[in-house]
């Protein structure tokens, strides 16, 4: 009896721990910027050829914005981020976005 008490102890507490993981994270930074200057920040990224972090962004202002004109273009500059990788996991990947 003892030991059923305890592992149901241990059970609560491992769903309780995992209750507080729930949930997306979102990156402070991505909440407290425009649509606009998202965009323009995965710009930049994409020119610097740091396309996984553009990639990011251009993410969220499309999840964001799905019907909004930007946020379709950010859904093509997905794509191109991962067709400019050019790994051929990325090209799949980029065929599939466009």
């Amino acid at each position: 009896m003892v030991i059923l008490v305890a592992m149901l102890a241990i059970a609560a507490g491992a769903c309780r721990s995992r209750a507080r993981q729930v949930g997306p994270r979102v990156d402070p930074e991505l909440a407290n910027l425009t649509k606009e200057q998202a965009f323009a920040k995965a710009e930049e990224l994409f020119n610097r050829k740091r396309y996984q972090r553009a990639r990011t962004y251009y993410s969220h202002v499309y999840e964001n914005h799905p019907n909004d004109p930007l946020g379709r273009r950010s859904l093509l500059r997905v794509a191109d981020t991962y067709y400019e990788q050019g790994d051929p996991i990325s090209l799949v990947e980029a065929q599939y976005k466009y």
